[in-house]
């Protein structure tokens, strides 16, 4: 578990580019050019955020980085007294486990 207080516009940004993914890959499988959607905002607009959904991505790992870095010099109080060892112990303690879930399922 994480100490501290939620930084909610980190939440907001994750939610920003889940949601930019998810309109991405919804557009694919259903094209929106003829839906309510497109008709309110214009096409231009709806293919345009839908076209760069993939960007969300990119945002996502930029705050998975960032909140990395952040708990690694809060625990540790700085980037160059990380011991490389404990730090991978701890990410692959996060890891680990949901991948070795995922493999039973």
């Amino acid at each position: 578990m994480s100490v501290g207080v939620r930084n909610h516009r980190i939440d907001l940004l994750r939610g920003v580019s889940i949601l930019l993914v998810l309109f991405h890959h919804f557009n694919i499988a259903y094209p929106l050019k003829d839906t309510i959607l497109a008709a309110a905002v214009g096409w231009p607009a709806v293919r345009a955020v839908a076209r760069n959904g993939n960007y969300g991505v990119t945002i996502f790992f930029v705050i998975s980085g960032f909140l990395i870095t952040s708990n690694a010099i809060r625990r540790w109080g700085g980037l160059d007294q990380i011991r490389l060892s404990s730090f991978l112990a701890l990410r692959a303690g996060r890891i680990i486990p949901c991948v070795a879930l995922l493999l039973l399922m």
